[in-house]
């Protein structure tokens, strides 16, 4: 199994270990306002339409995927920010 491979089945492990904590997190930060800013990134080809691809066959927005990835990242590393 290569590196990548580990490191997605690690990462699906801890999504799915705290999908409670997680989903009330999403629920509150949905509720908190409206989406005003944007994001811009450049990815290779490939990983862009694969990327696509997945969005499509699992019937979600690249858009919506994108601001769930988002708020797991901060949901994750919430310790880092001076609240």
């Amino acid at each position: 199994m290569g590196d990548l491979e580990v490191k997605v089945k690690a990462r699906q492990k801890r999504k799915t270990d705290r999908m409670g904590s997680a989903v009330e997190f999403f629920t509150q930060e949905h509720k908190a306002g409206s989406k005003d800013k944007t994001i811009s990134a450049r990815v290779n080809g490939k990983t862009y339409n694969q990327f696509k691809q997945i969005c499509h066959r699992k019937g979600i927005t690249p858009n919506a995927c994108l601001n769930m990835l988002l708020s797991e990242y901060v949901f994750e590393n919430k310790a880092y920010l001076d609240d």
